[in-house]
């Protein structure tokens, strides 16, 4: 509904708010006994959990000897959390009037001890400092910016407490999930006062090292399957917020912390480690590489002889990523990465021709056509256009067709010539995407303009080409080009 839930906020946000006030489901136990009753623990699904009274005694509550919590009491909390981002976020300026009561009753919640409502309660928080970022987007004012500094002040170093001294590993991850959401959102802003990103960047290191205190087991607990799968699930979470940063930051400015990153990252890539550790590590890194931008040039010596191996794996998830970060590594490495294009080439044109994972293969053509794109000679090699062209349609990394429309624009840009000998396979591949709404219409367009020039300046090989298509398909993308 969005923001046609406006006219409904004042009812909404007031039954919430009583919601996470409320203290019904609390009871008094009185045994006249002078220890409290302790939480049960949370995992065992009992119907009541035993909460120790941390507050002021008063007089009257002298025999109280702790309280019985239902734990609907604590589901109703949870729920008001999730329902109050999510309401934020899609009414946006609408929702400034309630923000500040309901940020304040909500940020209370992060000491609850539920591990349910404060993950409900910091992933809420998260999308208020988003909301507020888009209300300041659409109806800018110091008002508004203050308020968005504000809860930045208060949610960003509540979530580096959190990822810290947090036990829970579900909590930790919804914060760095949350954290991901706000750098994103919210830019450069997250990044105040100076020193911020220094002491975002300590976090994560904290995480990676197992410093953190839902890292913290005793040696002598074996570690079960679903305690494994958290831990890496964890990295993983850690791992999204480190490109993240690097956007924000800038190249420049985060390329010193990446190196500090770059030992963490890299000793997960070695042969002993598991394929989750190495997918993690490779992934990390490569997105990483794309948030450094240019500054990833310095790196070049260190990441592509790891790149080039992981490329070699025999998961195809780890080779998936490698192959995406020797591809950004290509783009953004200049003269340094350059030097090992013929090397590159060489892996990865004979590796599409056998590899059998569509994903892999999705993502060789996303490098290979960065690798055309950043060619310093600007003209793309007939073998290397042609063979990536053969490989299209992409089937299941579908966000690389922004990468193939970027090489569509160079080619109309750079050497519109040079697309002659491969006009029947443009044709083709229009021909198959033209319909399909996953392809981005921005995509579609630079396909059509370079076919637009064929017909207009290469008339013979363009109907030539043409030809080879069923008659439907040939019919249609004449009508589509106007040459009717």
């Amino acid at each position: 509904m969005g923001e046609d839930l406006a006219p409904y906020l004042p009812q909404i946000t007031t039954l919430m708010l009583l919601s996470l006030r409320s203290t019904e489901g609390i009871v008094p136990q009185y045994d006249g006994s002078s220890s409290f009753l302790l939480f049960d623990d949370e995992s065992d699904g009992e119907e009541e959990e035993e909460l120790m009274d941390e507050g002021e005694e008063e007089e009257d509550d002298s025999e109280i000897s702790g309280y019985s919590v239902e734990n609907a009491f604590f589901d109703e909390k949870e729920d008001a959390c999730a329902a109050l981002g999510e309401v934020s976020v899609n009414t946006s300026v609408a929702f400034l009037p309630y923000m500040e009561s309901v940020f304040e009753e909500v940020f209370r919640l992060l000491e609850c001890p539920h591990l349910n409502v404060r993950k409900a309660a910091h992933e809420a928080l998260g999308q208020f400092c988003c909301a507020l970022h888009k209300a300041c987007q659409s109806s800018p004012s110091e008002p508004n910016t203050a308020a968005l500094q504000a809860a930045l002040a208060q949610v960003v170093p509540s979530y580096m407490q959190a990822v810290y001294g947090e036990r829970e590993r579900q909590v930790v991850m919804a914060v760095l999930e949350a954290l991901t959401g706000v750098l994103r959102s919210c830019g450069t802003l997250t990044l105040q006062p100076p020193g911020r990103l220094a002491e975002l960047c300590n976090v994560l290191k904290a995480v990676l090292q197992r410093k953190t205190a839902c890292q913290d087991t005793d040696d002598d607990e074996e570690e079960d399957e679903d305690q494994a799968e958290y831990d890496a699930m964890l990295l993983e979470h850690a791992g999204e917020v480190i490109p993240a940063l690097a956007a924000v930051a800038g190249g420049d400015a985060f390329a010193p912390f990446f190196a500090g990153f770059l030992p963490l990252l890299l000793c997960k890539t070695k042969q002993g480690c598991t394929v989750a550790e190495k997918s993690f590590a490779v992934g990390t890194l490569a997105e990483s590489i794309q948030g450094l931008g240019a500054a990833s040039a310095q790196f070049v010596s260190r990441l592509l002889p790891v790149l080039l191996s992981a490329a070699r794996e025999a998961d195809p998830e780890v080779r998936s990523n490698a192959i995406f970060g020797l591809g950004v590594l290509a783009e953004h490495g200049g003269r340094p990465a350059q030097e090992h294009f013929p090397k590159l080439l060489g892996l990865l044109l004979p590796l599409l021709a056998r590899e059998r994972h569509d994903r892999v293969r999705d993502n060789i053509c996303g490098a290979l056509a960065r690798l055309l794109m950043a060619s310093p000679t600007k003209k793309p090699e007939p073998q290397v256009l042609a063979a990536l062209l053969h490989a299209l349609p992409l089937k299941e990394d579908l966000e690389e067709w922004v990468t193939i429309g970027h090489l569509f624009s160079f080619l109309y840009q750079s050497s519109p010539d040079q697309v002659v000998d491969v006009a029947p396979e443009l044709l083709r591949i229009c021909s198959l995407v033209q319909a399909d709404s996953k392809i981005p219409p921005d995509t579609k367009a630079a396909l059509l303009l370079l076919l637009t020039f064929l017909a207009k300046q290469h008339a013979d090989s363009f109907h030539s080409a043409l030809g080879s298509l069923p008659g439907d398909k040939a019919q249609e993308l004449q009508d589509i080009l106007g040459l009717n």
